[in-house]
């Protein structure tokens, strides 16, 4: 007893060789998560998928059970939803909370679609893929511009061609289309008819582009990123009256394209050549298909 407390003991100062830890310890712990950032709104873009990208809300079925839990648990937490969508294998929620409130909200949800998850399908294990992610909204500009990028995933993923037409979004509470679900707040209803009072088209606003990448499954950040580039490429394109693949042939432009996309989307250069690349060969295949 005696030997195994002073190994501890060591183990505490990191002087313990890493065999010894293993055996008598167990494995070290990973670094500590880092701390999530607080929003000074205390609004939340939210989004979390399936482990290994598996389907987890695949059957219509389950899209119901989680957003009936959303609903359910908003009763014992000060939780207040203003957008959400349940796409196949991931969601998203557009919600205000304080940073304590938060965690214990979605502990909840997470917790009780996994134990529901798993009895269904007959397995154990996690089923969400580590812990959710968020993204802090800072402004009113931004919080709209989430709220349109969130009603947009099914259109954007071309599950459907309208917002309207896909069943699990809050697109169809703000409109009325549904009315036995109550996940969006009042404060959010109200948000809503404010904004379009004067007529403004919902289908208008939500067609609007946007030059921020938002929160979403690394390969949906991908794709906002490839979306960008193309129109830095495009504007190059009217401004040297280029060819595409021209300018990304002749170094001096292709180092000023990767530039200026870098600049405008703050990612690294080896992440820059990746979408350079991507782009690249898009633009060959659609030069093939056309020759």
């Amino acid at each position: 007893m005696i030997f195994l407390h002073y190994y501890q003991y060591l183990a505490c100062r990191r002087e313990l060789p890493t065999f010894i830890e293993e055996k008598y310890i167990g494995r070290r712990r990973p670094m500590p998560r880092r701390a999530r950032r607080e929003s000074a709104t205390g609004f939340y873009h939210i989004v979390s998928r399936g482990l290994d990208r598996e389907n987890i809300f695949g059957e219509k079925r389950e899209k119901t059970r989680f957003l009936n839990l959303l609903k359910d648990n908003l009763k014992d937490c000060n939780i207040e939803i203003y957008a959400y969508c349940v796409m196949s294998n991931h969601f998203h929620l557009l919600a205000k909370a304080e940073k304590e409130i938060m965690p214990i909200f979605m502990a909840k949800v997470l917790g009780r679609y996994a134990k529901y998850y798993n009895y269904k399908h007959n397995r154990t294990g996690y089923v969400f893929e580590n812990r959710y992610n968020t993204q802090c909204i800072e402004d009113e500009r931004y919080f709209w511009s989430c709220l349109r990028y969130i009603h947009m995933n099914p259109v954007k993923a071309k599950i459907c061609s309208n917002i309207m037409q896909y069943e699990h979004s809050s697109m169809r509470e703000y409109t009325g289309k549904r009315k036995n679900r109550e996940v969006l707040c009042e404060k959010a209803l109200k948000l809503y008819e404010e904004k379009f009072k004067d007529g403004t088209s919902i289908g208008t606003f939500h067609q609007e582009k946007d030059e921020n990448v938002f929160l979403d499954t690394e390969e949906e950040e991908y794709r906002q990123y490839v979306e960008l580039a193309w129109e830095i490429l495009w504007n190059m394109q009217e401004q040297r009256q280029l060819q595409g693949l021209e300018i990304l042939q002749f170094v001096e432009s292709r180092v000023q394209f990767e530039n200026a996309v870098k600049e405008k989307l703050g990612v690294s250069k080896s992440y820059v050549k990746r979408i350079r690349k991507q782009i690249e060969g898009e633009l060959y295949t659609i030069q093939k298909g056309t020759g």
